[in-house]
């Protein structure tokens, strides 16, 4: 009698190291640099709400700390972070077609898995820093997830509306800001009475003074006013992973150097907006002043013309990468970016450990060009211990007990 029992389905695993794209994880690794070259800064200083109240770092001269945070605010913030949003959303989307192609439906499965990562979120906010995009990013990360069965070109109109949508969004409250300062003069800024610039001062006293437990208190007004203000950053991160499941759904995900024609377009529009960026920069520091130009020009024009420069990023990095593949240094950048989750937590652990008051107390003592020599110091010993452990191990520490809880493996 012929068995009637139907063949067993695929089992649901993470990708193996041999399904891996390497210069996906280059990027990743370096990714994870740019970031904490920008979340140094705010582990140095309550750098948030300095930025919310006005305060201008320029000093009336181009010294080493003037010159990193022109130079941070010019490469690298806003810069990586939508890079790093495009390669969440492509993993995401190469994970559904994976599952699909073995007939597995990936919804049950990797919203477990973004499960997971919110819970790591909400612990790395509570605990170590009020910057975590984790939690933002495994919710975006659901709605990424709803269209994955949508077609390339609506994927991308879609990420195209949320990034030309939030433009307008910007260009709304620019005007609205700059008709205020017409009608009333100062009505945008804030002064020593606000209760936003009297948290700004006490944060200087708790997080350099603080004892973990009142850091932990503490902490959770900032969480929510992180929170809050993501509404004006989510839509581009997520717009940002929309062109990453994109790129799988056309089948650009191994080829994101795109050809030679392509990349001498791209390079015009990169010096414009690098142009854009310097302006930006030169404007966030108080070296520059136009309120018209700042609210009707460089906002709206910030959040289409800037993510620009983390396309540039992609595709001559990864164009670098495919010219010379063996070199050792992107073996080591690969092991970084194949744990990303254990670098990125490590890095607020370890930042948090050397700035805070329960650690060292550097909070608010600590100028920007000691900072970046700080966060290149601590990139380069993860970059040792990445490539370290990923000769004996096939995933990351962090990214195995994530690996457990959304797929009950253990994998050594």
């Amino acid at each position: 009698m012929p068995d009637a029992r139907p063949p067993a389905l695929p089992s649901v695993t993470s990708v193996t190291p041999t399904e891996r794209l390497f210069t996906l994880d280059v990027l990743r690794g370096i990714a994870l640099l740019g970031i904490l070259i920008v979340n140094i800064h705010e582990f140095r200083a309550p750098e948030l709400y300095a930025a919310i109240i006005g305060i201008e770092v320029w000093q009336g001269r181009w010294d080493a700390d003037s010159i990193i945070i022109f130079l941070t605010q010019l490469l690298c913030s806003g810069r990586w972070a939508p890079v790093y949003s495009f390669l969440f959303g492509l993993g995401l989307q190469l994970m559904c077609t994976r599952f699909i192609s073995r007939q597995i439906s990936p919804v049950t499965t990797i919203s477990r898995r973004l499960g997971v990562l919110s819970v790591f979120g909400l612990l790395h906010a509570a605990f170590f820093w009020y910057g975590d995009v984790l939690l933002v990013y495994s919710l975006l990360g659901f709605l990424v997830l709803l269209v994955h069965q949508v077609s390339a070109r609506t994927t991308l109109l879609l990420a195209i509306l949320l990034m030309l949508g939030l433009g307008a969004v910007y260009l709304g409250l620019g005007a609205l800001s700059l008709l205020g300062e017409m009608i009333a003069p100062g009505s945008s800024q804030f002064d020593e009475s606000d209760w936003i610039y009297r948290r700004y001062e006490t944060n200087l006293r708790v997080y350099a003074e603080g004892s973990w437990g009142e850091l932990f208190r503490y902490r959770w007004i900032d969480n929510l006013l992180f929170w809050g203000l993501s509404i004006f950053w989510a839509p581009l991160a997520l717009a940002c992973m929309l062109i990453g499941a994109w790129t799988v759904k056309a089948g650009y995900h191994d080829r994101l150097s795109g050809s030679y024609r392509y990349r001498q377009y791209l390079l015009p529009v990169c010096m414009a907006a690098l142009a854009v960026a310097a302006y930006t920069a030169l404007d966030m520091m108080g070296v520059v002043s136009n309120m018209a130009v700042e609210f009707l020009i460089v906002l709206p024009a910030s959040v289409i013309m800037l993510p620009v420069l983390s396309v540039g990023y992609i595709s001559y990095i990864t164009w670098w990468v495919e010219q010379t593949r063996h070199v050792r240094c992107w073996q080591w950048l690969a092991a970084t970016g194949r744990m990303p989750l254990t670098n990125y937590l490590a890095q607020s652990f370890l930042a948090s450990a050397l700035f805070y008051g329960y650690g060292l107390g550097w909070f608010g003592a600590t100028g920007a060009f000691s900072a970046a020599c700080i966060a290149i110091t601590l990139y380069t010993a993860q970059v040792a211990f990445s490539t370290w452990w990923m000769k004996h191990h096939h995933y990351g520490p962090l990214e195995q007990v994530w690996r457990i809880l959304s797929y009950g493996k253990f994998t050594p």
